[in-house]
């Protein structure tokens, strides 16, 4: 069933990546079968797509790789990995945040900063300068050092040699420790939080994210002219002042709704207003997703504006982001309000 799911996703993928992009731009990288990265300097990001996807490149940029075996061998600022198999032994100079089946951090990585690992089976074996957070079904820990805190989600926890958090080490409770006594967490304590089902999870998120390309997409074919007329200018002013009009919609809508239901005349309208309110976050979140993607896609890959690919790149970025502990829940409910801002001046701009 994951394998079926990794693969949907790729022939999603598949099916909307321009390949009529020149290889001499350098920004895509996308081929049925293997997609290799140039091994040069690129100073901007990349993305690349295929059954196998091998990058031994230095990008100086965020680096977004997937395909069903993915492979990081070269130096990149921000990582970005989701694949059936995914091997790291590359450098990162900041963060790597990876998501797939079965995820193995080489002796040969290097991870300067924080780790976000979601997988079935994770094994590290190199050190982590700053936090890891990892979601697995099984999780190896080969010889180790974590400089900052632990979080793992996960049934089993296995220390392969020795394991040392210099922080605090979080696992979830009834998750099996195997050679605890490998395990050092120095002065503090090790501390146990609620369990989570990891496949429940997993199928969830990869549920979610399949369900919101669908739907963008039938709305990008319904209405063509939606996403081309949004009026959103990335600057802090223009979004914090459609942050605060969403803000007031976020919270008075509902409010109106409830007054209308037990009022004796408006209980159809409260009704309609409710489902409309519920549509309206639903299309918010893809909206946003939208903005980040052609932002990513013109700005930085530097290509000509295509709906599908802004959607596609918009919504795996967005549902990364989710994925990181308390900035993802501050990031959603931002986007939300932000999203109902944009969604209100797009009414008002084609009531006019």
């Amino acid at each position: 069933m994951k394998k079926k799911i990794v693969s949907l996703l790729l022939i999603i993928t598949m099916l909307v990546l321009p390949f009529s992009v020149k290889a001499e731009d350098n920004y895509i990288y996308a081929d049925g079968n293997t997609a290799v990265v140039n091994n040069e300097e690129h100073n901007h990001s990349v993305f690349a797509a295929g059954e196998k996807v091998k990058s031994g490149a230095t990008i100086n940029g965020i680096y977004f790789g997937a395909g069903n075996d993915v492979n990081l061998s070269g130096k990149v600022s921000y990582g970005f990995l989701a694949g059936s198999s995914i091997i790291v032994d590359g450098t990162i100079d900041h963060d790597l945040f990876a998501a797939g089946g079965n995820i193995t951090i080489s002796k040969d990585a290097k991870i300067t900063r924080d780790l976000y690992l979601a997988a079935n089976d994770i094994t590290i074996k190199s050190d982590i300068p700053g936090s890891a957070f990892i979601t697995g079904s099984i999780v190896t820990l080969d010889n180790i050092t974590v400089e900052g805190d632990l979080r793992v989600y996960s049934n089993q926890l296995i220390i392969n040699d020795t394991a040392n958090v210099k922080g605090t080490l979080y696992v979830s409770e009834g998750t099996i420790i195997k050679n605890e006594d490998k395990l050092t967490t120095g002065d503090k304590v090790l501390e146990k939080f609620t369990k989570v089902e990891f496949k429940t999870r997993i199928k969830d998120e990869l549920l979610s994210i399949l369900t919101m390309i669908f739907t963008a997409i039938v709305l990008a074919l319904m209405f063509p002219k939606l996403f081309k007329k949004l009026d959103y200018e990335l600057s802090v002013k223009d979004v914090f002042k459609k942050a605060f009009i969403g803000l007031g919609l976020f919270v008075i809508a509902p409010i109106l709704s409830m007054l209308l239901l037990i009022s004796n005349v408006g209980v159809v309208v409260g009704v309609i207003l409710i489902l409309l309110y519920i549509l309206a976050l639903m299309i918010s979140m893809i909206m946003v997703s939208y903005v980040i993607g052609s932002n990513l896609y013109t700005k930085l890959f530097k290509q000509k504006d295509n709906i599908y690919v802004d959607l596609l790149i918009g919504i795996l970025v967005v549902k990364v982001i989710e994925l990181i502990p308390y900035c993802g829940v501050l990031f959603t409910m931002f986007a939300f309000i932000y999203g109902l801002g944009l969604l209100y001046r797009y009414v008002v701009k084609e009531s006019k």
